[in-house]
């Protein structure tokens, strides 16, 4: 039984919780980015695609330590 199968239901709902969260940065970024900020589309879609993985990475590691805080 792999160590992380206990997790996975918490990491789903997690993940169901902040599907706005998500979807905002999904798409305001690029538009912020490209706009204000005035990157290539090319970068901005590099930039993009790296502040979704931090944020994905923060809601996995809080939703994992929330997860070993009960057990």
């Amino acid at each position: 039984m792999s160590r992380f199968s206990k997790f996975r239901p918490y990491l789903v709902q997690s993940f169901r919780n902040r599907v706005a969260l998500l979807g905002g940065w999904v798409v305001f970024t690029p538009l912020l980015l490209h706009s204000v900020v005035g990157l290539t589309w090319g970068l901005t879609a590099l930039a993009s695609v790296g502040v979704l993985l931090v944020v994905a990475l923060s809601i996995t590691l809080s939703s994992y330590q929330r997860h070993q805080s009960k057990f």
